[in-house]
């Protein structure tokens, strides 16, 4: 969305956002392409470039092992850019007819089952992670699936009348491309079999209360929940044995029952149907000019707004890094200096000292304290690349057939999954591929992660002063630290075990604290659409973490200017530049519904908020737009914080 056009920015302490980004907001414009446009899209282009030449142009020094990976990213281009479409269409016909010649459900789960494994929309969400209660063992969950669309949401409000009509008519055009009799009618009756899975589905918001979307059963208790569902031919398929003694995960086991209602009364018309659109859906990109077409005009035309594709090279990058991330990020590190690396690490610890600091003068219980200092100093800290490979296996591409290497990569993965389990987890394993410009805490793990995409300005640079490294890559590292902090990661001990390790009386006056910010963060309104609303218990998590972290950033830069009210200003201003985001109307309104983050500018004046600093360095009064009296600001352990 565009920002109103402001002939003069507003004051800081009326809309901080604004005021530091205004001039910008007026001039800079989202590509054709994209659904948001900032300061991390700004970075991830630069990214992009770097990456397209290392695929497009092998350095003569590469040998061994990197010209293995330059090879595996250069044949995934090349299927991409210039697929044999002979091959591609015959493969895509064949899995068709196999979903169409099925004769019963249970003969169709072991295909989607497949399919599933190779890469596929399907019943579930299969997830091989740490177990919550033991972080050294890996746990096998089943998270729900089975929509297409974002978010149950879409299907239930009626606001989205447009947006099913155009769904519906988007389905029969793709079940036609597929050769499927009656496409019209069985369109209709995959919407009718979605809105019902939909109904079961819990919503992200929800999804965020842990105690309520982490249950254990056993394989004995699926049948039970869930009987109509063959979960026999469904793990044998999908590649998962010896299943009879194990236990699951389950996030909503109300989706499982409404699996199994929908198993038994549905139609295996229409269950083909559906299959055939997931199968379409998830490889829409490599199936031919006229299904890809018909996919990006509804997924990003029609949903999200985007007038254009990307350039073909940026999409067949975007399909080497889905396919080969390990491969394609090994080659990005072999092109950087690892020394900036070091650096980036010493202001993580200079971060984390300064979090201690706040932990060890507080006011809390001994407890809490002893608990939260233990956890602190055990926080495994992973900064630029992988140390060692992930992948059990090497992928072998196919240079003229970018659905089979699709198809092949997520069988790696699946694999991958599937191999972890009866081990002990791997705390070398990272989420994110080395150009990632993103960075995360695992509470199961309890370490952060800060990827080298995001070591470059304006987050960090070498050459750099303290205080912008700190406004950059500190506020990141304080704002992931605090994860191991918030409504969530409070519950994972320094092991990453899950329990109340903190006092009675601390989780108490925690919830006190998040009943604040979920108030607080309801009543924000965007000026050109205030009919959208924030669901607070959605963004309450990554607003603790953005308020903790910018506070432990100002505390960190007060060491280096003690008592220097411009250097709070830089740091601050800095911070809300990194802000900065356009989006497009459909992009909005998703992210609200399924985002923990609140979108840019809201995420900016939330935050400042609760930031005495702020108050202290814009000489905020009552009388100021954002002026939050201070029993409502977030006042979790320090008894040391001014309040005005």
């Amino acid at each position: 969305m565009r920002h109103g056009e402001l002939d003069t920015p507003p004051a800081a302490q009326d809309n901080f956002y604004r005021h530091v980004n205004q001039h910008w907001l007026e001039s800079a414009e989202i590509p054709p392409s994209k659904v948001r446009h900032g300061m991390i899209s700004q970075i991830q282009g630069k990214i992009r470039k770097t990456l397209l030449a290392i695929v497009l142009d092998r350095p003569s020094e590469w040998a061994g092992p990197l010209e293995s990976d330059h090879l595996t990213c250069r044949s995934l281009f090349n299927s991409f850019v210039a697929p044999d479409v002979s091959r591609v269409e015959a493969q895509r016909n064949e899995v068709v007819q196999r979903i169409i010649s099925t004769k019963s459900f249970e003969h169709l789960v072991r295909v989607m089952a497949h399919l599933e494994a190779s890469g596929s929309l399907g019943f579930f969400w299969l997830d091989i992670s740490a177990s919550h209660y033991n972080p050294n063992a890996y746990a096998i969950e089943l998270a729900q699936s089975g929509i297409s669309l974002p978010s149950r949401q879409y299907y239930e409000d009626p606001s989205s009348a447009p947006l099913i009509e155009a769904f519906v008519q988007h389905v029969e055009r793709v079940l036609t491309l597929s050769g499927l009799e009656e496409p019209a009618a069985l369109a209709q009756a995959v919407l009718s079999l979605e809105a019902s899975l939909a109904k079961s589905h819990i919503t992200a918001s929800e999804s965020r209360r842990i105690e309520d979307s982490y249950e254990i059963i056993t394989r004995t208790d699926l049948n039970t929940v869930a009987p109509s569902f063959p979960w026999g031919e469904y793990f044998t398929s999908l590649g998962l044995t010896d299943v009879e003694e194990r236990n699951f995960v389950v996030s909503n086991l109300a989706y499982l029952e409404a699996l199994s209602v929908n198993a038994a009364q549905t139609k295996l018309s229409t269950w083909k149907a559906w299959s055939v659109y997931h199968f379409t859906h998830s490889f829409a990109p490599y199936l031919g000019v006229e299904i890809a077409s018909e996919n990006h005009n509804f997924y990003s035309r029609i949903l999200f707004g985007t007038e254009d594709r990307s350039p073909i090279q940026e999409r067949a990058l975007n399909f080497v890094s889905g396919a080969a991330s390990e491969e394609l990020g090994r080659l990005y590190v072999a092109s950087l200096s690892s020394s900036s690396f070091q650096s980036a690490y010493d202001v993580v610890l200079e971060i984390r000292d300064t979090f201690r600091a706040s932990f060890a003068n507080s006011d809390l219980d001994t407890q809490t304290k002893l608990g939260a200092l233990r956890k602190l100093d055990s926080v495994r800290i992973k900064v630029g690349a992988p140390s060692a490979p992930t992948r059990d296996a090497s992928l072998i591409a196919d240079p003229e057939n970018p659905l089979e290497n699709a198809m092949r990569a997520a069988r790696l993965e699946t694999a991958h999954g599937l191999n972890k389990i009866g081990k002990q987890v791997d705390h070398l394993e990272w989420f994110l591929p080395p150009y990632s410009t993103n960075a995360y805490y695992n509470p199961s793990g309890n370490e952060i992660v800060i990827p080298a995409g995001i070591l470059q300005e304006p987050f960090f640079s070498e050459s750099g002063t303290k205080l912008q490294n700190i406004a950059g890559l500190g506020v990141i590292v304080g704002h992931e630290l605090a994860h191991a902090f918030d409504d969530q990661g409070r519950l994972f001990d320094w092991d990453g075990r899950r329990w109340e390790w903190s006092s009675r009386g601390f989780a108490e006056r925690w919830n006190r604290e998040k009943r604040k910010l979920v108030a607080s963060t309801e009543r924000l309104r965007f000026d050109d659409a205030p009919a959208l609303k924030v669901d607070g218990a959605l963004v309450v998590g990554e607003l603790f973490a953005d308020v903790l972290g910018l506070r432990v950033a100002l505390g960190a830069a007060a060491m280096h200017s003690p008592g220097d009210r411009s250097a709070h200003q830089e740091l601050l201003a800095r911070w809300a530049m990194t802000t900065r985001t356009l989006y497009r109307k459909g992009d909005l309104e998703r992210l609200l519904k399924v985002d923990p983050h609140l979108p840019s500018e809201l995420r900016c004046n939330a935050t400042v908020q609760h930031i005495d600093n702020f108050y202290e360095a814009y000489d905020v009064t009552s009388e100021n737009g954002l002026w939050l009296a201070p029993g409502e600001r977030l006042m979790l352990w320090s008894k040391h914080e001014k309040q005005r």
